[in-house]
């Protein structure tokens, strides 16, 4: 019997571009990148590249562009422009695993990263923030290109490791966050607490475009992770996941193990 070749196999990730006759434009590559946003420029963020083009694909894609990205043990931003070539990049490193969960844009070049990270951390080598211990926070950040404008710390925060941030984007730029944090969280800038949130469990916040808190506030209490946050009419509505029951109020209470949904709060947004 013929003995069959051995292969190894990964998972890898590509951005492609088309014309208007379904031409293939770029390829730009990288490894375990986990969305894209396809708007002028493109953005693709994920964790623990380390990736090298070692394969001849000129036949297949005669404008494949090499795009590096080192990054084994940190999170990135990579923005490339309609070419595929690299715009720029943002490296984010802390001293656990660091995750950007979500991106908003408030124009092409001026992006709003919304993740998570254990300890300390720091955005393309500036210290953000520096804990010393092992809690996790939520960070919020603004770029023009690859230079931070601001930067915001939430938390100590719970069950990030399972999700546990819903956020969203108003036209004004405010930016809308619910997650579960812990009994001593705070809202932090250069590592002054300019907030302290009252008690633990669900809270919804509404941030500004400068990086202001507008208001915070409890939503209830339980074993939650908030899904999908969502700003309706200027009303603050989210989607979520009870794990082990959940207490909104005296009269709204959720079973283990359920979906729910609610609106957290009437006019969030002025």
């Amino acid at each position: 019997m013929e003995q069959q070749p051995e292969y190894q196999t990964s998972y890898a990730y590509f951005v492609v571009g088309y014309d208007g006759e379904l031409n293939m434009r770029r390829i730009p590559s990288a490894a375990w990148c986990w969305r894209n946003i396809s708007t002028g420029l493109k953005y693709v963020w994920g964790h623990g590249v380390r990736f090298r083009m070692n394969a001849d694909y000129s036949i297949m894609a005669p404008t494949l562009r090499q795009v590096v990205i080192d990054t084994p043990n940190a999170a990135f931003l990579l923005a490339l422009d309609t070419e595929g070539k690299e715009h720029f990049k943002v490296i984010i490193t802390g001293d656990g695993y660091e995750d950007i969960s979500s991106i908003f844009l408030l124009d092409q070049d001026s992006p709003i990263i919304i993740g998570t990270f254990t300890g300390s951390l720091e955005i393309n080598n500036e210290n953000v923030y520096e804990s010393g211990g092992d809690d996790q926070y939520i960070f919020i950040a603004t770029f023009a290109e690859n230079e931070i404008k601001w930067s915001r710390i939430i938390g100590p925060v719970q069950t990030i490791s399972e999700g546990g941030i819903a956020s969203d984007l108003v036209d004004n730029g405010t930016i809308v966050i619910v997650t579960t944090c812990a009994r001593t969280s705070g809202f932090w800038y250069k590592g002054n607490r300019m907030h302290t949130f009252c008690g633990e469990g669900l809270i919804g916040m509404a941030i500004d475009a400068s990086g202001s808190l507008l208001w915070a506030e409890p939503i209830g209490r339980g074993m939650v992770w908030p899904l999908t946050a969502l700003v309706l009419a200027s009303d603050l509505y989210i989607v979520g996941f009870s794990k082990f029951g959940f207490e909104c109020g005296t009269s709204t209470a959720v079973p283990d193990q359920t979906m729910f949904s609610f609106l957290v709060r009437q006019s969030a947004i002025k």
